[in-house]
């Protein structure tokens, strides 16, 4: 079981005055991350971020162990740009990053960058980034493809087979699913009811078998964890409470415009769920959480450990309420599941 911190993007939920604050806030909570027992931190690519690459290489230098993920949206680049990025950084870095692949989900956001295309050619387009990358990363290739084109291609610098970078694939689409199964080392999704996680493990189990592969499993979840189940639950509340009509009516602009399927199933959280520290409530108010675990050290330990029972070996843990969760987790949660 592997556990990483996903960095904070300047949303809704998570304002910054300035840049200085926002790039601070980052290298604070990446060196609290190695310093509590995580394996890894996730540098974001959305809109409201620093360039990833750019922030991972800075990031890089200001740690010395834990691993970063770097996010890349299929739409913005090409895979030999991101090849070179990639083994260039671990080059300098010692193989300490990885690339977790998006596809992107909101209208709005992605016209802000380039051309808008629907869910289906999207995901064509991941297909076709990831088919190109794998090719590259084994030498010289040539490529003629529907959305990239590449003749006698070379990546340079070359890493080694053992020391190469594993490849997460997000996504809760079954083309989503289809991508990382055949060409992931993890797929990653948002987190959902214990039922629907074990269904979604047992397709993507099946859809790798078909290419003799093996994939493993992760969630991204929100945690609010403290020594008591009240103390959570009492925090969890206040975040609602301190959250304005007018970032509820954004947080519903931005679902009416987003034709992700993780994205469109956070709408549905609002409901019961098979285990009492599960809540979705935050959906109302945030674009970027979904689904939480509520409670204390030991019921997120134990909801995790669920989570792991499922089959998700790969847990990308954030927190919605304020700067000590990070510690909070390391010290109280972590501890128990890495036993």
């Amino acid at each position: 079981m592997k556990f990483s911190w996903v960095l904070p993007d300047n949303n809704s939920l998570n304002k910054f005055e300035d840049e200085e604050t926002f790039l601070n806030k980052n290298i604070e909570e990446a060196k609290l991350a190695e310093r509590n027992g995580f394996d890894s931190i996730l540098v974001s690519s959305t809109p409201n971020s620093f360039d990833p690459w750019i922030l991972a290489t800075y990031l890089a230098m200001k740690t010395e162990r834990i691993k970063l993920i770097v996010a890349q949206n299929t739409s913005h680049v090409l895979p030999s740009s991101t090849l070179k990025a990639l083994n260039t950084l671990n080059y300098i870095t010692n193989n300490r990053i990885d690339i977790n692949v998006v596809t992107g989900s909101s209208k709005e956001g992605i016209l802000k960058d380039t051309k808008y295309l629907n869910h289906e050619i999207r995901y064509k387009r991941t297909y076709e980034f990831l088919e190109l990358l794998q090719k590259l990363r084994k030498g010289i290739c040539s490529h003629e493809g529907e959305f990239f084109q590449v003749n006698n291609a070379t990546i340079y610098p070359k890493i080694r087979g053992e020391d190469s970078s594993s490849i997460f694939v997000a996504g809760s689409s079954n083309e989503a699913l289809a991508a990382a199964a055949k060409f992931g080392d993890y797929h990653l999704s948002y987190a959902d009811d214990f039922p629907n996680v074990g269904e979604q493990i047992s397709r993507l189990n099946n859809l790798s078998q078909r290419y003799s592969r093996s994939v493993k499993s992760g969630i991204y979840i929100n945690i609010i964890s403290r020594k008591t189940t009240n103390e959570a639950w009492n925090e969890a509340y206040k975040l609602i409470e301190r959250a304005s009509p007018f970032q509820k009516r954004l947080v519903k602009l931005y679902y009416s415009n987003a034709d992700s399927i993780g994205i469109l199933k956070h709408n549905a959280f609002n409901k019961e769920f098979s285990n009492k520290a599960l809540w979705g409530g935050l959906a109302s108010i945030s674009t970027t959480v979904s689904l939480s675990i509520i409670g204390s050290y030991g019921e997120v330990a134990d909801t995790l450990k669920k989570y792991q029972e499922l089959g998700v070996s790969f847990f990308l843990l954030l927190s919605a309420s304020n700067d000590k969760e990070i510690e909070r987790i390391g010290n109280y949660v972590l501890p128990y599941l890495k036993m």
